[in-house]
């Protein structure tokens, strides 16, 4: 959030093509704003990011043997309830 860490932020990996790919997981960031999952099988997952007051986001991301660089993510405030 405007280039800073954020701690709390709930990360659920959800496997994008095929329930067989393995069960749903999810951790929360730390105090730098890193997160880490252990034991995803490879193949194509979908992560998503969520933190109250915060816009979720969510991306599709192949996980294989060589991990790469890490992801990084921006959140952007989530826009005020409208008011009737």
């Amino acid at each position: 959030f405007e280039g800073l860490p954020v701690p709390g932020v709930t990360v659920r990996a959800l496997p994008a093509r095929s329930p067989e790919a393995g069960a749903p997981q999810t951790t929360t960031t730390d105090l730098q704003g890193a997160y880490r999952f252990t034991g995803l099988t490879e193949g194509t997952w979908t992560l998503r990011v969520e933190m109250q007051l915060f816009a979720g986001q969510s991306r599709e991301v192949v996980v294989a043997a060589d991990p790469g660089a890490p992801l990084r993510w921006e959140l952007q405030m989530a826009p005020p309830p409208a008011v009737t």
